[in-house]
């Protein structure tokens, strides 16, 4: 129940935050980091249940995490930018 889960809150979050990228505000960047926190979660959820896929889990992870920092990166500094 956790997998379905966790992979929609995954795509929804990088959708969103490809968006914030291109038209940033401050409540889309918070949208964003909450998005980002409940796939975190949802994760660690994961890992503690399925140890056995850590190797798998932590390069997704990673990949998840540089996406989602770059797009905020990006959604901040135009921010910074208008301002």
């Amino acid at each position: 129940m956790v997998l379905p889960v966790h992979i929609t809150l995954a795509l929804i979050s990088i959708v969103f935050a490809s968006f914030t990228a291109v038209s940033p505000s401050i409540s889309k960047l918070r949208v964003t980091y909450s998005l980002t926190l409940g796939t975190l979660l949802s994760g660690l959820v994961m890992l503690f249940t399925y140890p056995e896929h850590l190797g798998r889990t932590c390069l997704s992870g990673i990949l998840y995490l540089g996406l989602i920092i770059g797009a905020s990166a990006v959604a901040r500094k135009r921010l910074t930018l208008a301002s």
